[in-house]
């Protein structure tokens, strides 16, 4: 799923009165190197609607233009049948650490849900996925100075793959980070 961006424009008698630009959240960001930038544009909140605007479909606690929480996939690399998070991906953990470190997001909770590929027992995936979740959570915390509290983990094992014609697939293999808001 890409980003997608559009923008309310409103006129009352051919009279300009605002533009409201809106993105979507992808549920994956493009490459396995995203920048800073990049990951904050995912995990930050919809705008808030302005006062008196309402959208059919937003939602009715505060008029955000979400559909759904912000949140990306990363592709963190562990070592093989291992919660042991490769040097490699240590630098990108430690980006996803800033943002949630930032100012706008510094009183929001997240979710942090592995997911594995179909190789190994339905049962071990699932001990895995949870393993590999609690192992990023346990960097951020250590690492990157992030609240305990403000971390919750899930693994979800092989239930959710990202490519369903190859169960095997690498991109099955992933962390998936959810804003929960504060």
């Amino acid at each position: 799923m890409k980003s997608k961006a559009f923008a309310i424009t409103l006129m009352l008698f051919g009279t300009f009165l605002f533009q409201y630009s809106v993105r979507t959240h992808a549920a994956e960001l493009e490459g396995v190197n995203p920048t800073e930038e990049e990951i904050y544009n995912h995990l930050r909140p919809a705008p808030l609607l302005p006062p008196g605007i309402k959208i059919r479909g937003a939602h009715r606690a505060g008029q955000t233009l979400a559909a759904e929480k912000p949140h990306l996939a990363l592709s963190i690399n562990f070592s093989f049948a291992s919660a042991e998070i490769s040097p490699d991906s240590q630098d990108l953990l430690s980006r996803l650490g800033s943002v949630m470190a930032r100012s706008e997001l510094i009183r929001s909770h997240f979710e942090i849900i592995g997911h594995t590929d179909a190789v190994g027992t339905p049962q071990a995936n699932q001990r895995l996925s949870l393993q590999r979740a609690d192992a990023v959570r346990d960097f951020l915390i250590h690492n990157c100075a992030i609240e305990a509290s403000r971390l919750s983990t899930e693994g979800r094992g092989e239930a959710d793959p990202l490519n369903l014609t190859d169960l095997d697939a690498a991109e099955n293999r992933r962390v998936e980070v959810i804003n929960l808001g504060p």
